[in-house]
């Protein structure tokens, strides 16, 4: 048992109540966010054994606590772990995810002052697990690459923005965006602007190479996921968003090269998948004969943009690559590099990639392939970063913008190419391109500013004297907003279901009527169903679902206002035991006995079992004269049936001719 809401630094109790059919000892641990927070050792009676433990909590937030009971003697592990989650309350509470240093988060630091409770994190350390991130208000990703994130985490900031109704805000820097991999991943659909924008009619022409290490160790991974088949999957992703006049090469290199896809224009590019089905991983390393290869082929080439891309999961022979990488540079080739795992020599990739004026990726999870392969094209086909002095300007002067003053705004000295999706409020701009962007996802907000908030690029703007207002009320605007209201829900098991009771109070004291209240239930394992409450009496409303797995499940309840967008009024965890039969251990005696009678037999006496046994097969006088064998009878039977079969098959039958004698007739010629 724990509460649901307690206030900071507050002492609470969680009590909890053990079962057991004998006497054995256990080992009682208590989990806070999957930390380990007390422990006792005890000695379980049979029957019930009430347990207490008390705890206090400071973070604003939800903190999920597990109760994990171990006994040798316990033969049923599936029934000794119960969750719960208590929530925090206090000022509104932002997470902050960067790639930058500290001294560079000035976003932190500016929230802070404004009075939010801001905990900052790497965004490929944070297990973005969706119970914690419910308990915060707003997310905020400050020049965060997507492959920095794995694709279950963005799903995750997803749920939490559509579901949850949780706001997010996107900062914009050299990684985000376009150039930070979000191009068609849940991060895209989730931001009101476009990562890959419309060509624009002075696109250099580009001839990109792909060099790809098909050694024995790119095989590694399950059938159909190999390192070899994810860095071919990301060549046909980079090839479909170039421009069909391109030219794309794939140079795949064991410990020798060979042209897996010769250099041509892109096209429509389905022809790039059928050439690259047959490349297979084997052989050894030696990249140094591969880049010389790769040096001859696009040199010759006649492009405006000359590009090398570099995969390769393992170490190499030695040999002079800076004098190689410098001669490729001097003839206007740059080379970017992806190190896959942790065996590839990240330090010479490093190298090659600072000599060749490209980019240096360590890709510990291969997932991230596709995503660095598809950033590497945008970032060398299009004109995705602006480098250079811009003059921002305000376009609605209300929401987040308003009593901000819009002459003079600080300069900024570049931004990530995007534009607005349809439906989305264009609030700021730099030229003709968006620089603040907002819309509504679901039941939650999201909002993008394409530049950055550090010394790159908004140099001038981290000292505006109006940044404090300004990143504060965008903040406050994007964040989650619920209906003020007081509210006490209960939850009734009736079967496989659950009926949730909600009891909605203003905060004046009156009911709550006439609300088209619906919930969004997000199970364990983010698959989430809508399901429609019904008022039942003043302020009380009523709904059900059927919890789709063990774990906790957020429910979120939110209010729809027509064509308005929908209200939500608050995020309620409930946790899912186990099934029924591992929670009622003592036998159903009723059924038990109803079988028994139903089928002619008896209840064995528990206690007298070795005598309730004997008896059952020991013979009832009256009831059984004599015993008989029967088993001869029957088997002569089946003997002379099997004879008589055999002798039927075999008689000879004689054939009767019914037709009459055939007459001869004449013939004429």
């Amino acid at each position: 048992v724990l509460p649901r809401q307690v206030d900071s630094a507050e002492g609470f109790e969680i009590r909890a109540a053990i079962e057991s059919v004998r006497a054995a000892p256990a080992r009682v641990r208590l989990l806070r966010d999957g930390t380990l927070r007390a422990e006792q050792e005890i000695e379980l009676q049979s029957g019930t054994n009430p347990i207490v433990f008390r705890d206090s909590l400071r973070a604003r937030g939800n903190h999920t606590y597990e109760l994990l009971v171990e006994s040798s003697s316990d033969t049923l592990a599936e029934n000794n772990l119960l969750q719960g989650v208590v929530e925090v309350k206090g000022p509104p509470r932002v997470l902050l995810l960067s790639t930058q240093t500290e001294s560079q988060r000035v976003i932190a630091r500016v929230l802070k002052v404004q009075g939010y409770a801001v905990v900052e994190s790497a965004p490929d350390v944070h297990a973005l697990r969706l119970a914690e991130l419910s308990g915060y208000d707003l997310l905020v990703l400050d020049n965060v690459p997507a492959f920095r994130l794995s694709h279950g985490k963005m799903e995750t900031i997803e749920k939490y923005v559509r579901d949850l109704g949780g706001g997010l805000l996107v900062i914009g820097g050299a990684q985000s965006y376009g150039a930070g991999g979000y191009f068609r991943t849940p991060l895209e659909r989730v931001i009101p602007v476009d990562m890959r924008p419309p060509a624009r009619l002075e696109m250099p022409h580009v001839a990109l190479l792909f060099v790809i290490d098909k050694s024995g160790s790119m095989g590694a991974g399950s059938e159909g996921s190999t390192k070899l088949d994810l860095a071919k999957a990301a060549a046909v992703a980079a090839a479909d968003i170039m421009n069909p006049t391109d030219q794309v090469g794939v140079l795949a290199f064991d410990a020798s090269w060979d042209w897996a896809l010769p250099f041509r224009q892109v096209g429509k590019g389905e022809w790039i998948s059928e050439r690259l089905a047959s490349l297979q991983s084997d052989g050894g390393t030696d990249l140094y004969k591969a880049m010389v290869e790769a040096h001859r082929a696009i040199g010759a080439k006649q492009a405006a943009v000359k590009h090398v891309i570099v995969l390769s999961d393992g170490l190499t022979d030695k040999a002079d690559f800076q004098s190689l990488v410098n001669r490729m540079a001097r003839d206007g080739i740059t080379i970017s590099t992806v190190s896959v795992g942790s065996d590839a020599d990240v330090q010479l990739m490093a190298e090659i990639a600072k000599n060749g004026k490209g980019r240096g990726y360590v890709a510990l999870d291969p997932q991230t392939i596709p995503q660095i392969f598809t950033t590497e094209t945008l970032l060398v086909s299009r004109d995705l970063l602006i480098e250079r002095p811009v003059a921002p300007s305000i376009v609605a002067s209300t929401g987040p913008l308003k009593g901000i003053p819009p002459d003079p705004l600080p300069l900024l000295r570049g931004y990530v190419l995007t534009y607005p999706k349809p439906r989305a409020e264009l609030l700021m701009r730099v030229e003709k391109d968006p620089l603040l962007v907002a819309w509504r996802y679901g039941l939650g907000r999201v909002a993008a500013f394409t530049s950055d908030l550090s010394g790159r690029w908004g140099k001038e703007w981290v000292v505006w004297e109006f940044l404090p207002q300004w990143a504060s009320q965008l903040a406050r605007d994007t964040m989650r907003k619920i209906i003020a209201t007081r509210m006490r829900t209960e939850f009734l098991a009736e079967h496989d279901s659950i009926r949730v009771v909600a009891d909605l109070v203003s905060p004046q004291g009156n009911f709550l009527n006439q609300l088209k209240l619906k919930a969004n239930i997000t199970a364990p394992d983010r698959s989430s169903q809508e399901r429609g409450f019904r008022q039942t009496a003043p302020g009380r409303y009523e709904g059900n679902f059927t919890p789709a797995q063990r774990g906790v499940h957020l429910i979120t309840l939110f209010a729809e206002q027509g064509a308005e967008e929908p209200l939500p009024i608050a995020t309620i965890p409930y946790v899912a035991p186990y099934p029924k039969e591992y929670r009622e251990l003592k036998p159903n005696l009723p059924l038990l006995n109803r079988l028994a009678e139903e089928t002619g037999g008896e209840m064995l006496d528990a206690e007298k079992f070795t005598e309730s046994l004997k008896r059952l097969y020991t013979p009832t006088p009256g009831l059984g004269r004599e015993g008989r064998e029967t088993w001869w009878p029957l088997g002569a039977a089946g003997l002379f049936l099997f004879l008589a079969d055999l002798v039927s098959r075999c008689w000879p039958a004689r054939t009767v001719s019914t037709a009459g004698p055939q007459s001869a007739q004449p013939t004429r010629t």
